[in-house]
């Protein structure tokens, strides 16, 4: 039976990063290729969510957390490509309306200011300040709205890459009544997870703002702000890892436990000798 999640899987899962001379050597590589991924988009990226998905696979697998060795860079490869498919699955909508939000703002905006400095006719000059404040009516609707998809497809994808991780395909990802079942298992550990991921984001987002408001930390502002970086999602994957993992395990209890099993279907897919297999 797994560990319960507690106060002490939560500090295995904030020290582990840099609890041995190697896992500090590896964690500068992971900087050190999210850094790269600043100049050369994406493909040095994918690497590290190819392995932030074989460190959840550790831990659900049983293992404490530990960065492991890089290596079998096709496998880190295929995992990271799975895994950002899943995101832009779960996440693009909220994004496409953000980014398509901004973009009808800036048109609208531009063509109202526009329309104020080369037209002195009150008709036109009516128009352009409907264009100005229709343009923030945009803003802030496609905000709100691409918050909500956010939340909605942000909320779950941690569960949905811990069961891709498990099963490595990437319909795995998509399968809600197989990794909702699991997740039903743990709802308050998944939440808890959510929850220090959380504050965790929020002090990086103070830490950012602060280097960003400090003329001598902004120079050298993106070798503080990537490490911190990988050092949440490293966490993150941890966390939400063990959440799955006693999620799993709830299951397989509630499902040996009486004649009419509430999810066979799931638990059979998510045995431990095929969760073994598999890994």
């Amino acid at each position: 039976m797994a560990d319960s999640f507690s106060t002490t899987s939560l500090r295995a899962a904030f020290r582990y990063p840099f609890h041995s001379p190697e896992g500090v050597s590896r964690f500068l590589v992971g900087a050190a290729l999210l850094f790269l991924s600043l100049f050369v988009p994406i493909v040095p990226a994918i690497f590290v969510y190819g392995y932030l998905l074989q460190v959840m696979r550790r831990v659900i697998q049983g293992e404490p957390p530990a960065l492991p060795e890089w290596k079998d860079w096709g496998r880190l490869g295929a995992d990271g490509l799975r895994s950002l498919a899943a995101a832009v699955v779960y996440l693009g909508p909220g994004l496409v309306i953000m980014f398509g939000g901004w973009l009808l703002y800036l048109i609208m905006y531009l063509g109202g200011i526009t329309l104020i400095s080369h037209v002195r006719n009150a008709a036109p000059t009516g128009i352009a300040l409907m264009l100005i404040f229709g343009a923030l009516g945009v803003l802030f609707l496609s905000l709100f709205a691409s918050f909500c998809l956010l939340l909605i497809g942000g909320v779950p994808l941690p569960a949905a890459l811990a069961h891709m991780a498990v099963r490595e395909k990437l319909g795995a990802a998509f399968n809600v009544f197989e990794w909702g079942a699991v997740l039903a298992g743990d709802r308050w550990g998944y939440f808890i997870s959510w929850v220090v991921v959380a504050g965790l984001a929020t002090l990086l987002e103070f830490a950012i703002w602060f280097i960003y408001s400090t003329l001598i930390l902004c120079a050298v502002a993106y070798v503080v702000i990537v490490p911190l970086g990988f050092y949440l999602m490293l966490v993150a994957a941890a966390v939400f890892a063990q959440s799955y993992r006693e999620g799993l395990t709830h299951l397989r209890a509630a499902t040996s436990a009486g004649p009419n099993p509430p999810v066979p279907a799931a638990e059979a897919q998510l045995g431990a000798a095929d969760m073994a297999e598999s890994i």
